[in-house]
């Protein structure tokens, strides 16, 4: 087009509205046939832009208040930046806005206007006026649009992390108006939402570019698992095409592992499968040093953690708990495992600094799981749920479990002991009625409300609740005021009071030098012909040689136990004594027993990801082992059956419970 008739045709735009009245003007529901309007589109679609210009702007001439005025002015804009043109189309598009500003065609020339700095490359004036302009848009396609074209200026800018974060946002404004439809249809467990083909396609041509830095970075940016997930496997698949194995095999492991709900998850295995198995055939059919066994060996499922206080003030249970972990892996040793298991061992010491250190440490060498730590368990167990590292900790601390579900703890809880004890005195022994003594720190408080709640929840009473000094010796206080003899009462004729006994059992959570100064005392008070349960601490000989004949019949609860007739027990009992030439105690039997957990799923489920053995830990059902049954629940907390120990004469047996 000749210059002259370009400039008549802006100018003829200027005065055919500079009196047009500023009022909406809807958009046309139907094109009237044969009229110039018509013409010019036919003209417009068969690519003759010139002739289209003449008639749409004949049309503005002699229907300058017309229903097509607008899509007219906005069909020139369009011919003008097709010409690349882009000052005069954007001078169309701006007419059109300062007239028509709420017109049904306005976000599509706000939009043409940044598609007209995009194509003369002013990416900076395009992202500039884009953040405004998107503050007003009402529609999710036109959001959409925008937060795509801001995304492609940063591609063209090779910064391909902001291009991302940029596709993402767009994938976000669909996903915010879909949540209303999407909630109401959810069902079961929840799945990451789909992303648009659009965003899909725009965030394939950054793929080729991320590095695992700059997904971590945008993980650290991004509240979209769905994208991130596409990035880490799209990523993924990109350096599997380039022969980059150990990259591809990194990325798309831990795909799978991080986002088991995401839609690409079953493509994912089947190329990381179809990738392992020409790696293992490479390594067969070559000798090179530099094969892809090689890469293989790096991820190797069979490699197991353990974080353990070697050192310090714990390490008398750090080095009991080791012994057992060992003792376990040998017996797997034995059964020529190819490839065999091994163990990364890290001393934790007492210091969670340390201990986090250390995790790193182990986390760099990718194992598949942790066994440990004890004093550091909290915060360790932190960073192993962020990275997703399955751990099954040795510790009562309160809530471990809750940090993640790649959080496991196998120990006895004084929850477990509680429910143990309560469960026998009321299901097998028929009590209903209990009295609590108990020391006035956290331990004895932490298991006092446990038991009180227990026994209320099973239908029970307690009928006297009384606590005393933790630093006494001296325990007739609290022990008259449970039978009604602390208080005197004036009367005519004074009489000797007597022991009111309505309780058919007394619960003690103390350790057995104290316990043992306690129960002669209740006989010197009346306080014949009751049951006496305790916790773990009365576990002592210490016990019985301060309690004497006193003690008989007293009944605990422990989480191992030497003289027991389970055969799993015996059996590891045996073991320990041939291998370390003592006897093994509870911290050595839970080891063992979290340790064979962790190689038997190993070694028979042909586990690859984290993720597959973390969901194996979770459904551990009976596990029959040194410390008796065990199970995970839901959360991650073990279900132990405890033993039931008696005070018989001078030693200790097992309760029968059937």
């Amino acid at each position: 087009m000749k210059k002259h008739f370009k400039i008549s045709i802006v100018l003829t735009i200027f005065t055919l509205f500079a009196c047009t009245p500023r009022t909406v003007i809807q958009t046309p529901f139907a094109i009237p046939t044969e009229n110039l309007f018509e013409q010019a589109e036919k003209n417009f679609f068969q690519g003759d832009y010139n002739r289209a210009m003449e008639l749409y702007n004949q049309y503005m001439t002699d229907h300058s208040g017309g229903p097509y005025a607008m899509r007219a002015l906005m069909r020139e804009g369009e011919i003008y930046t097709l010409k690349r043109d882009y000052a005069t189309a954007r001078m169309v598009y701006q007419y059109m806005l300062e007239q028509h500003p709420n017109h049904g065609l306005a976000p599509e020339a706000r939009f043409a206007i940044l598609k007209t700095f995009y194509e003369e490359q002013d990416y900076a004036n395009l992202i500039q006026q884009a953040e405004f302009i998107i503050k007003d848009m009402s529609s999710v396609s036109h959001i959409m649009d925008i937060y795509l074209l801001m995304g492609d200026s940063h591609l063209a800018q090779n910064a391909q992390v902001s291009a991302a974060w940029y596709y993402a946002q767009a994938q976000s404004a669909k996903d915010k108006a879909d949540k209303k439809r999407t909630s109401a249809q959810k069902t079961g467990e929840p799945e990451l939402p789909k992303i648009d083909k659009r965003v899909r396609k725009k965030l394939a041509k950054t793929l080729s570019k991320l590095s695992l830095k700059d997904i971590a970075k945008l993980s650290e940016k991004l509240d979209h698992p769905g994208i991130i997930g596409y990035l880490t496997y799209g990523t993924g698949i990109f350096h599997a095409q380039e022969k980059k194995y150990e990259a591809a095999i990194r990325l798309l492991s831990d795909f799978i592992e991080t986002f088991p709900g995401h839609e690409d998850l079953p493509a994912a295995k089947v190329r990381l499968e179809e990738i392992l198995n020409k790696l293992q055939e490479q390594s067969t059919a070559t000798s090179s040093p530099d094969t892809v066994a090689d890469i293989m060996a790096r991820y190797n499922q069979n490699l197991v953690g353990c974080l353990l206080p070697l050192t310090g003030k714990y390490s008398t249970y750090g080095n009991r708990a080791l012994n057992g972990i060992q003792l376990a892996l040998s017996r797997y040793e034995g059964l020529n495992v190819h490839p065999p298991i091994r163990l990364v061992i890290e001393d934790t010491g007492s210091d969670p600094e340390t201990a986090i250190r250390k995790f790193h440490a182990m986390a760099r060498k990718n194992v598949s799981a942790i066994i440990g730590p004890i004093k550091t368990a909290q915060a360790v167990a932190i960073e192993a749920q962020k990275q997703r590292i399955p751990i099954i900790t040795f510790t009562q601390k309160k809530d471990i479990t809750e940090i993640g579900d790649y959080i496991f703890r196998n120990f006895m809880t004084p929850k477990m002991q509680v429910d143990a004890t309560v469960s026998y005195a009321m299901d097998v022994l028929g009590i209903k009625n209990f009295a609590i003594l108990y020391p006035n720190e956290k331990y004895g408080e932490t298991f006092m409300n446990l038991f009180w709640d227990k026994v209320m929840s099973k239908g029970g009473k307690v009928v006297g609740v009384e606590s005393y000094k933790p630093s006494s010796t001296d325990f007739a206080a609290p022990i008259k005021k449970l039978v009604g003899r602390y208080y005197s009462i004036k009367t005519v004729q004074r009489k000797k009071k007597r022991s009111i006994v309505d309780f058919e059992a007394l619960f003690i959570p103390d350790e057995a030098n104290k316990v043992g100064l306690i129960i002669p005392q209740l006989a010197y008070y009346d306080i014949n012909d009751i049951r006496l349960f305790g916790t773990n601490l009365w576990h002592s000989r210490r016990l019985i040689k301060l309690a004497g004949r006193f003690a008989d019949g007293v009944v605990f609860p422990d989480g191992f136990f030497l003289n027991t007739r389970r055969q799993s027990t015996l059996e590891f009992i045996q073991m320990y004594k041939q291998t370390f030439g003592q006897k093994p105690g509870f911290m050595e039997a839970v080891a063992f027993d979290s340790a064979s957990m962790i190689f038997s799923i190993l070694i028979e489920k042909k586990i690859r990801f984290k993720s597959e053995l973390k969901n194996a830990l979770a459904h551990v059902n009976n596990f029959n082992g040194a410390s008796g049954l065990t199970s995970f629940d839901e959360t991650g907390e073990s279900s132990k059956q405890l033993f039931l120990i008696r005070v018989a004469g001078d030693e200790f047996e097992a309760v029968k419970t059937d």
